[in-house]
């Protein structure tokens, strides 16, 4: 599997920036509140361009098949304990990867089965 590489400049650029955001010793005044801000615009706007549909409706549907199918198992008893849970928050992870029609690690693979915005 090869790592893209505009995705691994992208990923290393945007923690860069959150990290100055998040650690950075800020003092109050204009110019530093200024800077907050504008940093913190920029990793948005990243992730909103970031997060763009990559789930086609073939994936999603199976995404929340496979999501209801782990949700009874867990419910019906056939699964219990710490397997069960496991299972559970992946079937919740599932269906909100579906609901959203984005999924993360699709991303730094460069995988998308959504056919409307193929690169």
């Amino acid at each position: 599997m090869k790592v893209n590489n505009f995705t691994l400049r992208f990923f290393l650029t945007f923690f860069y920036r959150l990290s100055e955001v998040l650690f950075a010793n800020f003092y109050f005044s204009k110019s530093r509140t200024r800077y907050f801000h504008e940093n913190m615009l920029y990793c948005f706007y990243k992730i909103q361009q970031m997060m763009k549909k990559n789930v086609g409706s073939i994936d999603r549907i199976a995404r929340i098949v496979l999501a209801l199918l782990l949700a009874y198992l867990y419910l019906s008893g056939a699964v219990s304990g710490t397997l069960g849970i496991i299972l559970l928050i992946i079937g919740v992870v599932f269906l909100g990867t579906a609901l959203i029609r984005f999924c993360p690690l699709y991303l730094p693979f460069g995988i998308q089965t959504d056919k409307g915005e193929k690169e």
